[in-house]
């Protein structure tokens, strides 16, 4: 119950369900036609709104006294009350209420002047529908952030009411001027029991005279507290009469007071669950590059370890607390594959080796399933305490391998299309004609090598001449030719020399492979992006300084992406404000300075970091809340670090990223946050 009370009144974790509520606002304008054209484009923008309208500022206040409202939305320039004059008065009324002037005479003298008088927002009135879309958001921000503050009140109210049934010890301070320690004000029950003191006989006492544990934050006079909307969390570890136990110390302050309070809860138990699942996250962080995977960990010394439950689906096994990995191996992996396998394991702790195989599972049934298995070692002063392995299942890629392994035989029996080439290196013959080249059959201007890449025309050349001095020999040889749209295309050719009369010919069977080829590239590319990203990886687990850890990040995605614009911006202590930690050379270039990101400034970084989510921005024309509407970066994907800050990865074209891409350092994004969650 106190986590929660702690959640929401301090984290200003809000229940966002109110948030899609009913927001019911009320405009004021002398011009009729202007208050009905604004209510119906709001409730246009969204079913959540209820807009009714007024035209003079004591209709406003006659209507406050009412019907309740959400939000008002004023012109300024009317008769007898302008809208100045309304905020004034409804100040009076409702301190907080959100009030927006929304006016076309404005100026800054009168937005300066609203904005002293406590308005809420204020926006100038255009000649375009999209000024509306503006508004309602405008409202709805208001909106949503009177209901937050209301709903933070009333859980202050609620802590302060639940105080003394709360189970877990709690004391309260009096926070004094500096240089004075603080003292208690009051302790609930279970303080009393777990420290055997009783409230009357602590209270006004300075905590530096109690035999309790305290946070190094009241540990002197002139120690820093936490801010009001943070939370310091801190261990201790406390004898109770003979039995020590291991305690969590939450410390806060109060938004509004110079008082603070200390929750204490007992952690000794929780704290094995915690190592267990810290393993966990330290196997996961290991693997999260590898996409697909069943990961597993195995602690050398303890003899124990833990399987992923993507490992356990791999395997197609029930879960179990019992894992032996050598013997798991002999009871999964296919017979003829269990002693490579164990092999591997063994090397992998007796001598540090890593190992990456393919192997078969000995699955149920006739269908084979082959996998990737690898294993990393930890080692220190020699020996293996750790290792960490991952489990992916391949069957698809092997079968289209094997697939790919028999058409390529049925061609080598089956040529796509043949031809004969004589002697002057012309084409006498084509069967069947291929749509997509033109090879200038019984046209004697055109020559096959016109058709051949020049990059390649020396080796057809030297393979053609070749051929011709052995007559028994069928030689093979991959080039590029042009295709009948001008495009350059992969061939693979099967060829022999065939000694004839009247004239000798080169008989090629000739195959397309264009889209093999670009597979390989792909899959090249892709593999190196993968153990470049392993390297990175291992770099960022070494460090343990967080600038060295963001510069080895950004010159990880320039180096396994081949992206030259990017960026990492880390939290500052406060976790207000994200700060930039490194910038790639060719970013440094575009820009003039470096922002730093707050959320009282609109940014989609900013955005990105609240949601925790990896966005793409495929084009930034059309985001109005971009931080700098004049920067060349026209297309971007902001990755979200969790707590920690954001990587930004730019380029200076319209929808320069692939989907893989985006996928691809979504998922690494998430081994850099673990790696910040450890060095932070």
């Amino acid at each position: 119950p106190l986590g929660h009370v702690r959640t929401n009144l301090f984290m200003f974790e809000i229940n966002t369900d109110n948030m899609a509520e009913t927001i019911q606002v009320l405009c004021v304008d002398d011009d009729p036609q202007y208050t009905d054209l604004t209510q119906t484009y709001l409730q246009r923008q969204s079913e959540t709104f209820t807009v009714d309208v007024v035209n003079s500022g004591s209709a406003v206040l006659e209507y406050l006294e009412q019907q309740d409202v959400e939000c008002i939305v004023s012109d300024y320039e009317m008769p007898q009350m302008d809208g100045l004059e309304l905020l004034d008065h409804v100040r009076s009324i409702e301190p907080d209420l959100p009030f927006i002037l929304y006016t076309g005479k404005g100026s800054e003298e009168i937005a300066s002047q609203a904005i002293s008088q406590g308005v809420t927002d204020y926006i100038q009135k255009r000649a375009h529908t999209e000024q509306y879309e503006l508004l309602a958001n405008r409202i709805r921000n208001a909106v949503d952030r009177h209901r937050a503050k209301s709903q933070v009140d009333a859980e202050r109210k609620r802590f302060d009411q639940l105080f003394e049934q709360l189970s877990q010890p709690v004391v309260e301070l009096e926070l004094p001027p500096a240089e004075t320690h603080p003292h208690v004000t009051r302790v609930n029950s279970a303080f009393e029991t777990m420290f055997d003191q009783a409230d009357a006989s602590v209270s006004a006492t300075p905590v530096d005279q109690l035999d309790i544990p305290l946070p190094s934050a009241l540990g002197s006079s002139d120690s820093t507290l936490p801010a009001a909307d943070d939370f310091a969390t801190q261990t201790r570890s406390y004898d109770t009469g003979g039995e020590t136990r291991e305690l969590l110390l939450q410390t806060a302050t109060y938004p509004d007071e110079p008082r603070a309070f200390i929750i204490y809860t007992d952690i000794t138990d929780q704290r094995r669950r915690e190592r267990q699942l810290q393993r966990q996250t330290n196997l996961l962080a290991r693997i999260q590059s590898i996409a697909d995977v069943g990961g597993w960990q195995w602690d050398v010394a303890h003899d124990a370890g833990h399987y992923t439950d993507h490992l356990y689906e791999i395997y197609g096994a029930e879960h179990s607390d019992e894992i032996t990995p050598r013997r798991d191996i002999a009871q999964y992996y296919h017979p003829d594959d269990v002693e490579m396998v164990l092999n591997a394991f063994d090397a992998a702790i007796n001598a540090g080796d890593a190992y990456d195989l393919e192997a078969r599972l000995d699955t149920p049934g006739n269908e084979t399933t082959w996998v990737r298995t690898q294993g990393e070692p930890r080692v220190e002063n020699g020996e293996c305490i750790e290792l960490l392995g991952a489990v992916q299942d391949i069957t698809a890629r092997k079968q289209r391998e094997q697939r790919l392994e028999r058409y390529e035989r049925f061609l080598d029996q089956s040529p796509d299309f043949m031809l004969a080439i004589n002697e002057d290196l012309t084409v006498e013959y084509e069967n069947p004609p291929s749509p997509k080249f033109d090879w200038g059959v019984d046209d004697t201007d055109t020559e096959p090598l016109d058709v051949v890449h020049p990059a390649d025309q020396s080796a057809v050349l030297t393979f053609i001449n070749d051929l011709s001095t052995d007559d028994d020999h069928t030689g093979k040889i991959e080039f590029r030719a042009r295709g009948t749209e001008g495009e350059w295309r992969w061939i693979e050719s099967h060829a022999r020399y065939i000694e004839q009369e009247p004239d000798s010919i080169v008989l090629a069977a000739m195959r397309d492979i264009t889209q093999r080829k670009r597979q390989q590239q792909r899959e090249t590319r892709y593999r190196r992006t993968l153990e470049e990203l392993q390297t990175v990886t291992s770099q960022l687990l070494e460090t343990e300084s967080v600038d060295r850890a963001a510069e080895i990040v950004v010159a990880g995605i320039e180096s396994a992406f081949d992206f030259d614009i990017v960026g990492c911006w880390l939290t500052n202590p406060t976790g207000n404000e994200l700060i930039p930690a490194a910038i790639s050379d060719s970013g440094a270039e575009l820009l003039d300075s470096y922002p730093t990101y707050t959320a009282d400034s609109e940014s989609l970084s900013w955005s990105v970091f609240q949601q925790n989510a990896t966005t793409y921005f495929d084009d930034l024309s059309y985001y109005d809340t971009r931080a700098n509407a004049d920067s060349p970066i026209q297309s971007e994907i902001i990755a979200a670090l969790g707590d920690h800050g954001v990587i930004n990865v730019g380029a200076t074209t319209i929808d320069a990223f692939t989907p893989q891409e985006v996928k691809l350092l979504n998922l690494w994004s998430e081994t850099v946050t673990a790696a910040f969650a450890r060095i932070r």
